[in-house]
Order: structure tokens, then sequence, then C-alpha cells
């Protein structure tokens, strides 16, 4: 009964956006309510409708979660990873089958007595960087946010809480390391290959 009223709630758009202001208040006890708000936004219409697919009924909730009822037919099947892997490997090359196709290619080139000649390419693979353009040094390295060292938390005269020029722990990292950072690579390393990972965005 209390599952099915927590469906019927969730489904209720007034009902939902009430339990969000609930929370953005709880968490602006501790961070700032923009970033609280932030958050509210990005991930309640992600979280909301997968809550609401998933079998809540009370006797799923019951024998599964709580495990004081007799056995249930829910609608889920039980997944075993072992044959999801199998399948993954069905129909690729049996030289992956155990998963050290990468430590045999070492094995393979460090027993070739020609191995200096061969062909190679220089990579460099970067990625979660997350820059923040905001970032500025001097800046207060403390705050009540997910990430500080910005003008909005303001500038300290105490050197100890003021964000260093090319980063500081806790904070992201300033343009300025990037711009480092693609100058050495360009310079010194001189890579055939660039690979971008990613995941450029600051935390908030």
């Amino acid at each position: 009964m209390v599952v099915g009223e927590a469906n019927t709630l969730l489904s209720n758009q007034v009902i939902v956006n009430q339990i969000l202001d609930a929370g953005v208040a709880a968490c602006s006890e501790f961070l700032n309510w923009s970033t609280c708000q932030g958050f509210a936004n990005s991930f309640a219409p992600i979280i909301i409708p997968n809550l609401l697919k998933l079998n809540l009924d009370s006797g799923y909730m019951c024998t599964n979660v709580l495990g004081q009822c007799q056995d249930y037919n829910s609608q889920y099947t039980n997944l075993d990873p072992e044959d999801f892997i199998g399948k993954m490997l069905a129909d690729k090359p049996s030289i992956l089958a155990n998963d050290d196709f990468i430590d045999n290619l070492y094995k393979e080139i460090a027993a070739d007595p020609n191995k200096e000649q061969r062909a190679t390419l220089k990579f460099v693979h970067f990625t979660d960087i997350h820059m923040d353009l905001l970032y500025r040094a001097g800046a207060s390295k403390k705050c009540e946010d997910v990430i500080c060292c910005r003008a909005a938390d303001g500038f300290p005269t105490n050197e100890s809480l003021q964000a260093g020029p090319l980063g500081t722990y806790g904070c992201d990292i300033p343009v300025d390391v990037v711009t480092q950072m693609g100058d050495i690579i360009n310079s010194e390393i001189k890579p055939d290959v660039i690979l971008w990972g990613g995941d450029v965005t600051p935390h908030d």
C-alpha cells in the first residue's frame, strides 16, 4: 500500500515539485542554493522517471527487498553477468576469450628480434580535465560550494587560502593549465595521435 502511494505521489508533478523544493532547502544547509537547485534541475528528470519504471508493488518489495514474504513472481529476470559476457564474446575472435589479448600482444612484441624496426605511433590520451572557465588565481579555495576558487568566493588576504595560479587542490583546473599542457604536448611530446576522452566541464 505504501509503495503504491509512493508511485502515485511521484506521478503527480505538483507533489514532485514540492519534494524537489524540500530537497533543495535541505541541500542548501550544506551548499549554495544555486548549486542545489542545479542538482535538482539536472538529475530529477532522470531519476524520477526511472523510479516510476521500477517494479515497486508491495509484493515485490516485501519479497525481494525486505525478504519478509513468500516468493513473489515479479516482472524482473535476474541477470547473470557471466551470461552477458558470454554473449558479448560469442561472435568475437577466440584470442579475446581470456581477456588477455593486450598482454599477449606485448609479449609478442617483446619477443620479436626485429622489434626496433616495427612502426610505432606516439599517442597522447587525456580525459576528465574538468576545466573551470571561472577559476581565478587568488580567489578563496574555501567556500560552501561544490567547487571554489572563483571570484564569487572572494579574494582573501591570507595567502594560505588563495587559489594558486596553476590550480589548487579541491578546485577544478584553470584554462592556463590546459594551455600549458597543450604547449608541452606540441613542443616536447609531438604525438602522432591525440585522444580526447571528454568530461571537460567543471564539477558544478
